[in-house]
């Protein structure tokens, strides 16, 4: 059986492993919120832009409007994979968090053990 200055000492590693992992939480959740506030805005952008029509009166303009047409549908399709990635990105981000409560809940499971080790010890004594 481990001595009680082992078990403590796991123990506070094990504290020290959790404190890690929830600065690591507030750190992806400070990063969601900065990133999901900037995404927002590009779909703001995004949702006036391809619809806008770039004629004027509904009246054939020649080339220009059809460059004007194929760079808005560049623009478009480029601001719209950007999102796709994006919005992956923020999931990815919460695949984390959920991965780092886990383990935050396996420290604290074996901190419980740890403890109930070092009250066996005091009842011994």
């Amino acid at each position: 059986m481990a001595t009680r200055g082992e078990l403590q000492a796991q123990i506070s590693a094990l504290q020290a492993e959790i404190k890690q992992y929830n600065e690591d939480i507030q750190e992806l959740s400070d990063a969601k919120t900065f990133i999901s506030e900037k995404h927002q805005k590009v779909t703001e952008v995004y949702d006036t832009m391809t619809p806008y029509d770039v004629t004027m009166d509904m009246q054939w303009l020649g080339n220009l409007n059809d460059t004007m047409d194929s760079k808005r549908d560049q623009v478009s399709g480029n601001m719209s994979a950007f999102m796709g990635k994006t919005n992956k990105f923020l999931g990815d981000i919460d695949i984390a968090i959920g991965k780092l409560r886990e383990k935050i809940g396996r420290c604290q499971e074996a901190i419980n053990g740890l403890q109930a080790q070092l009250d066996a010890l005091d009842d011994e004594e």
